[in-house]
């Protein structure tokens, strides 16, 4: 089984939760990269996708990527972590 690496959302799912750091919009379109691959990958685990906060964190990320929404940072980087805790849930972000 392939292993995917990630590292790189987690530390930018951290570093926009955390309260310490200014939040930089480039953190924005990294997070809107992350859910942009996260969405599918979730949306083909049925059995993910079945719990309640992951299937709205997919509808809530889904219509921020299309546009319908206009997501805070924070709010955006809590659903990422709900859909990366859905692929990878040993490596929970601290």
């Amino acid at each position: 089984m392939m292993r995917w690496d990630w590292t790189v959302p987690r530390q930018t799912v951290r570093a926009v939760l955390d309260p310490t750091q200014p939040l930089d919009e480039r953190l924005r379109v990294k997070l809107r990269a992350h859910a942009a691959v996260l969405v599918p990958i979730v949306k083909a685990r049925p059995h993910a996708c079945g719990v309640e906060d992951v299937a709205l964190a997919v509808k809530v990320l889904t219509e921020a990527l299309y546009g319908y929404t206009d997501l805070p940072m924070v709010a955006m980087a809590q659903n990422v972590r709900l859909l990366l805790d859905a692929v990878d849930p040993g490596g929970g972000v601290p």
